[in-house]
């Protein structure tokens, strides 16, 4: 039967891997955000080039030119790079069978033992 420090143990991991996860969420909702955004704006420039002609893009001027494929590569690779941020995303698992082991045999052991009561005098 497990111990009321066990247990602590237990209830302390199982709010830090939920707070880990909800972190985790947190960083995939944004980044796909982003991706969302991005894939918009590019649609709106694409639609914008594609109403006002191929001649329009030939007529600005140089830095608008220059200034706009800066902007266009941007947002590609802010799409790219939330794509990545959502596909590399890994859970970790929550308490393995290492941890269950460690925790049998801590059960096991005199409190004593494992540092967890110290008489007073020692």
């Amino acid at each position: 039967m497990a111990d009321d420090s066990t247990e602590t143990l237990l209830s302390e991991s199982r709010a830090s891997y939920e707070t880990q996860i909800a972190t985790i969420e947190s960083i995939d909702d944004k980044a796909m955000r982003t991706v969302r955004t991005t894939v918009l704006i590019l649609g709106f420039l694409v639609s914008a080039v594609g109403i006002a002609g191929p001649d329009s893009v030939s007529n600005l001027s140089g830095f608008a030119t220059v200034s706009s494929a800066v902007g266009v590569v941007g947002l590609l690779a802010a799409g790219v790079y939330g794509v990545g941020i959502y596909t590399v995303t890994e859970y970790e698992p929550g308490v393995g069978p290492k941890e269950r082991a460690r925790a049998r045999r801590l059960d096991a052991e005199p409190p004593r033992r494992r540092g967890l009561i110290v008489p007073a005098g020692e």
